[in-house]
């Protein structure tokens, strides 16, 4: 769909060819990555070995996270551009990708999470709960409303689906909001300014929306939101079958609207047709395997999955490097999860 959206694009002159086809390159690379975790996994402990390896590398990516608090206005992944964020309006030059940095956090919770569900040890149980803490406090310093808007469905998606531990997750999830003012006092403050900004906005600005009976007033807030209008006021009714073709609309920073500009409402369905095959395989896994890291890790796909698309609302999450690479690499292992239990 986005090869042929592209396609009318560029001859419409809508759409430049180059910077198309490496975005479209961009999008495979994920799919790729797929399929080449689906056909190299063949034992668990291959398993085993990539989930340690995914986690060490979150542990670097974290370290270098907190090591900028202070340093910079929000933190961000390695390699990252400072001010990459700042075509925005309203963003802050030095920001770097704080939202895509964010993203990628809710799977690592969530994968963290899910693996305290069903670990049985004490000190793997102690050492999922240091790096959920580990992984909590660079997520605070992103300032990604979006992430902590996706953080917390994710948490409870894995409430509502584990048998294990749940009374255990609900009683720390009440002690983090509860004692986060004292043991970490600075970044909870950070986040509670954070959230306060969407509805205070810059003094010189008077611009405002109104969502659900609340007045939205900070500019990059009011950014997604224009997103939203264009998508349904302007992107449908010129083009509403495959839209202006990838690239085709700009920058777009809210997923739905970009889809609707780039690959109209017939990549929306495809899309959504997409997210429903990958929770369909997850859940089906997660209800059959009885093997407990198994079960961890279709738990994880499932929940970061509600979590990415509520952080979808302010990004466009199911198109970043960083939060698809993990993710779709995650779904390959769930996807090979039943010919494992067949070989046991």
């Amino acid at each position: 769909v986005c090869v042929i959206a592209t396609y009318f694009g560029v001859v419409s002159g809508i759409v430049n060819f180059k910077k198309a086809f490496f975005y479209i390159i961009k999008y495979t690379e994920y799919f790729i990555i797929y399929f080449l975790t689906t056909q190299i996994i063949s034992t668990r402990q291959q398993v085993k070995n990539l989930i340690i390896a995914f986690l060490i590398t979150s542990v670097i990516v974290n370290i270098h996270g907190i090591s900028l608090i202070g340093k910079v206005p929000r933190v961000y992944a390695p390699f990252d551009a400072p001010g990459a964020e700042a075509v925005l309006v309203g963003s802050e030059v030095g920001a770097g990708e704080a939202n895509t940095y964010g993203g990628y956090l809710i799977i690592v919770i969530s994968l963290l999470l899910s693996l305290f569900c069903y670990s049985e040890l004490f000190a793997t149980n102690f050492l999922y709960l240091f790096l959920m803490i580990f992984s909590l406090i660079p997520l605070a310093y992103t300032k990604s409303r979006a992430s902590y808007f996706g953080f917390v469905p994710m948490v409870l998606t894995i409430i509502f689906l584990t048998e294990k531990k749940r009374t255990y997750i609900l009683l720390g999830l009440l002690l983090l909001f509860a004692l986060s003012p004292i043991v970490f006092p600075q970044a909870t403050e950070t986040v509670v300014e954070r959230i306060k900004e969407t509805f205070a906005g810059p003094v010189w600005s008077e611009e405002e929306a109104v969502i659900l009976g609340f007045k939205v007033r900070e500019l990059s807030a009011l950014a997604r939101i224009k997103s939203w209008r264009k998508a349904l006021f302007e992107f449908i009714p010129k083009r509403p079958i495959l839209g202006f073709g990838v690239t085709g609309v700009g920058l777009v920073d809210t997923q739905i609207p970009l889809i609707i500009g780039e690959t109209g409402l017939l990549g929306l369905t495809i899309f959504l047709w997409l997210i429903f095959s990958i929770f369909k395989t997850s859940i089906d896994t997660f209800k059959t395997t009885q093997d407990t890291l198994l079960k961890s890790i279709s738990l994880c796909v499932i929940s970061s999955l509600v979590g990415l698309l509520f952080h979808s609302v302010g990004a466009n999450t199911f198109i970043i490097i960083r939060i698809m690479e993990p993710f779709w690499f995650l779904c390959g292992l769930v996807s090979v999860i039943p010919t494992l239990q067949y070989k046991k």
